[in-house]
């Protein structure tokens, strides 16, 4: 899941990708640990939703911000190295 923040931040990848990506992967993984589960799906909401404030055509024009995009994607990121440091990923 790194890589595909990595590819993201290189900018191969939209963020619409990454929402999907990272969702695939996760769901790859068929994680079990009910914790871990719900704090994934704190983090990819929020990621999601950064994305759907810039795509669809319901989000107010100006509600989505740098900040709260680099709010999601460090919640991603600390998802990503909690996980795998417990050994879940």
């Amino acid at each position: 899941m790194n890589d595909e923040l990595d590819e993201f931040s290189r900018g191969a990848v939209t963020l619409g990708e990454l929402v999907s990506r990272i969702r695939g992967l996760y769901s790859a993984a068929e994680i079990s640990d009910p914790d871990v589960r719900t704090a994934f799906e704190t983090a990819w909401i929020k990621l999601d939703y950064e994305n759907e404030l810039r795509t669809e055509p319901w989000a107010p024009v100006g509600s989505a911000t740098e900040e709260g995009l680099e709010n999601a994607l460090l919640g991603m990121s600390d998802w990503i190295f909690e996980t795998a440091s417990v050994g879940h990923q």
